[in-house]
């Protein structure tokens, strides 16, 4: 395999360009061989940096359903339960993490592995739900239902029949298990193998070359000693003097203690705006995520007044092959530095946060949980530490099972009434561009946050259209700044809260 850095591939604009850098890292004999083996059967599995975070938050908060990660589809057909059923149990088998319990252990979690059980559930047509906001409702009280992480398999699979030949399929997993690139791995998955099973023909799956606790010892091995070092150095560089909250103007009294309750605002792009996205970012030669990125810092600078903070966002963090069929908790939440000067322009902006997530993309070994440990920032329990803000950019990967002599579509997003964050903000550009605003109910209510999507539109529009002036001056950016200043806008007086340091949160 070979290594090249990150920033060349998005220098090297055109096949041609990787190609010729690929050639000559295979001359200079540049090969990367720290790919990721099977861990030696003495040794035990342990958790992830990662999944040892999560099963740290729901001893916080057991019960609570904030991680849980739904994924719906509509099946209109001759469904055959049995080979469904068959394939799911089988996808059980192959991806040991799905059927991974967490316990407590003498020096904290200890991963249990549980044997392979049927986890179908079929809901008869003849049971309600019988209408359609019936259906609706079962479907969110199932995604939110929780998980108790000691003893359950973390995925559960919910048929509701709807008729002769209509079907939903539901799938819960708790977020320790899964992230959204295992959504395409299972899809795929569920086709070859419930093809495989109607038509009683072998799967044509090969075995995984690891498995995700492999992985995980893989990492602790790889975040230690000089590596670890250099990453922690280039991590408090970055980050040296950064603000770590965010003087967002809440509707409501922060709690003392941080809530999870929340709600999704989802809003579309009109299709003119997103011709002239796609054209702006491939004139100043960088990606989407970038582009809606910038607009994203420009409008949470002027919501708070504040030139200099953090932007969470999520990385893949799936950077060697053997990592790419599996199913498990890979994704990473880099922490992005912002800065917003007085006099800059949009394409001035564009050019600075390219710079900061080519950086963050070749660092994104760093856990988040173990850069809060290193940082450890004065914070309370009251928000998410070092940036209360989250953006994704949701890449289409048009992924659904396709089935044996079925239709098969998408189900819309499943809102859990969760929030991880005060506000995240989540776009998918599919040919258009639609998204959603996710935010925490204790703190903000609809109107504001209906306000805020309106906000972030007319300022794309804005931004792109002048992306030689200062954005601090655009029309948009000024209402955001008037509104915030507005007596009827101060920020409410926020409730007594108890700062702490802690690695965790």
């Amino acid at each position: 395999m070979v290594a090249l850095p990150v920033a060349s591939i998005f220098e090297a604009r055109t096949p041609f360009a990787v190609a010729q850098l690929i050639r000559a890292a295979q001359a200079a004999g540049t090969l990367d061989s720290s790919s990721i083996k099977v861990r030696p059967k003495e040794v035990a599995a342990p958790l992830s940096f990662s999944q040892q975070r999560l099963w740290f938050l729901d001893q916080l908060t057991p019960g609570s359903a904030t991680y849980n990660m739904s994924h719906a589809i509509r099946i209109k057909g001759p469904l055959n339960e049995c080979a469904l059923g068959q394939a799911l149990t089988a996808i059980l088998e192959r991806h040991e993490v799905l059927r991974t319990c967490f316990v407590e252990g003498p020096s904290g979690a200890e991963p249990r592995l549980l044997a392979t059980a049927s986890i179908l559930r079929v809901v008869p047509p003849a049971i309600p739900p019988t209408s359609e906001q019936e259906l609706k409702q079962a479907i969110k009280l199932e995604a939110s239902r929780p998980f108790d992480l000691a003893n359950d398999i973390l995925l559960r699979a919910v048929l509701f029949r709807t008729g002769a030949e209509e079907s939903i399929l539901l799938f819960v997993i708790h977020h320790i298990t899964w992230d959204a690139w295992s959504r395409i791995t299972l899809d795929r998955e569920l086709s070859d193998l419930y093809n495989s099973f109607v038509s009683e023909q072998p799967s044509s799956l090969t075995p995984l070359p690891i498995q995700y606790a492999d992985y995980a010892y893989w990492e602790r091995e790889r975040l230690s000693g000089e590596f670890l070092y250099a990453e922690v150095e280039h991590w408090k560089r970055r980050l040296v003097g950064c603000p770590w909250i965010l003087n967002l103007r809440t509707d409501h009294p922060r709690p003392a203690i941080q809530t999870f309750r929340g709600a999704k605002m989802p809003f579309i792009l009109g299709e003119d705006l997103v011709c002239n996205l796609h054209q702006i970012t491939q004139r100043e030669g960088i990606t989407p995520y970038v582009t809606l990125l910038a607009a994203f810092t420009v409008l949470i600078s002027a919501h708070t007044g504040q030139d200099d903070f953090c932007i969470a966002s999520p990385f893949a963090n799936r950077e060697f092959p053997e990592t790419e069929p599996l199913i498990g908790f890979f994704a990473n939440t880099m922490v992005l530095r912002n800065q917003v000067s007085a006099q800059a322009t949009f394409s001035e902006l564009l050019a600075s946060t390219s710079v900061v997530t080519r950086d963050a993309y070749a660092h994104q070994w760093m856990p988040f949980e173990k850069l809060v440990e290193i940082l450890r920032p004065a914070r309370d329990l009251s928000r998410m530490p070092l940036t209360q803000v989250n953006f994704r950019l949701q890449a289409d990967s048009g992924s659904l099972p396709r089935l044996k002599d079925l239709d098969v579509s998408a189900i819309p997003l499943i809102d859990n009434d969760t929030a991880k964050f005060d506000i995240a903000l989540e776009v998918a550009i599919a040919p258009g561009a639609v998204g959603y605003f996710e935010y925490n109910t204790d703190l903000f209510t609809a109107s504001t946050v209906t306000q805020m999507a309106l906000d972030y539109e007319l300022l794309l529009n804005a931004l792109i259209s002048a992306p030689n002036q200062p954005v601090l001056s655009l029309e948009p950016v000024q209402a955001i700044v008037a509104r915030r200043l507005s007596p009827r806008h101060r920020p409410v007086r926020l409730s007594p809260r108890r700062a702490v340091n802690s690695s965790v949160h």
